[in-house]
């Protein structure tokens, strides 16, 4: 693919550049050298062309099956780091810990590439889901290895503000910040509570990205039949159990201050027997909650 004449139209600089990259994603072209070498000299024009239209060839070639080439193009030619200057830190970065044997760019691009069957919100959770490590590193007195305690937590906000920058809509940054935000809960556990915790916190779309992101994530570490076992599981709780909110709870407020609660201790029961929906998975039915009110709630120390 030569882009060379284009680069000599009329046409702005930073609009060929974003539609090449986008272009190889759908078609899987291989940029010859010249091609590769304007694109490369003249990346930083991207920045000349809005930020809507960046978020929008971004997110394109996102969704299309060669992405992961042009992630590579991009990040080859400095064109990645023009748009996200946050992830230029993780190019040849030592993780320094024996569960990371790869440095966490090639990392991040093995987790991007694990999202083959994912959506483009999953997809750019991938890119994103690491960029907190570089800030959080500590150093572990004893043995020498790195830690990246909290990682999850700040590399959500860092990807909000770079969402914000790049012009995502709101549903968007919630949703891949969710991503971010917890792609570790499914390496710690994949019982039934945490998923019903899951699905109350992100939702039930969100729920199934997060476990093909935790899965992307083990690097095919794990067999496949773990992948599909979380995603059976995590469809089987989204079909046969209703995760209400605190406001679905078939015992209402009205209900309570009939029965004599007042003022905070209202919602403190609410958030009690929502707890026990979440924990144990007790359907939310109107006579299981005042039986769970009356004999645990009611007997129990819950100042």
């Amino acid at each position: 693919m030569n882009i060379l004449n284009k680069l000599n139209s009329n046409t702005s600089t930073g609009y060929i550049v974003g539609g090449a990259v986008r272009f190889i994603a759908k078609t899987g072209f291989i940029l010859d050298e010249e091609s590769f070498n304007a694109i490369q000299n003249n990346g930083y024009l991207i920045n000349t062309i809005t930020k809507e239209r960046i978020h929008d060839e971004f997110t394109k070639l996102m969704k299309l099956p060669n992405y992961i080439k042009s992630i590579d193009v991009m990040k080859e030619t400095g064109l990645l780091s023009e748009i996200i200057p946050e992830i230029k830190v993780q190019y040849n970065y030592n993780q320094n810990n024996p569960h990371h044997s790869l440095d966490l760019w090639t990392h991040t691009r093995s987790v991007v590439d694990n999202c083959k069957n994912s959506d483009y919100i999953t997809r750019l959770s991938a890119l994103f889901h690491d960029i907190g490590k570089p800030s959080t590193q500590s150093i572990d007195e004893v043995t020498g290895f790195s830690h990246y305690y909290n990682h999850e937590t700040v590399g959500a906000k860092m990807t909000g503000n770079i969402l914000d920058r790049l012009k995502f809509i709101n549903e968007e940054k919630y949703n891949i910040t969710a991503l971010v935000e917890n792609h570790m809960i499914f390496h710690r556990s994949e019982s039934d509570k945490t998923i019903r915790k899951m699905i109350h916190n992100i939702g039930k779309d969100n729920t199934r990205r997060l476990a093909e992101l935790s899965f992307a994530d083990d690097e095919g570490k794990f067999k496949e039949n773990r992948h599909n076992e979380l995603l059976l599981k995590v469809n089987s709780i989204i079909d046969t159990f209703n995760i209400p909110k605190v406001s679905d709870l078939k015992l209402n407020g009205y209900e309570l201050k009939e029965m004599g609660y007042e003022g905070l201790e209202i919602g403190k029961v609410k958030k009690y027997l929502l707890s026990r929906i979440l924990d144990e998975g007790i359907p939310n039915e109107r006579e299981k909650l005042l039986e769970i009110l009356h004999n645990d709630y009611e007997n129990n120390d819950n100042e």
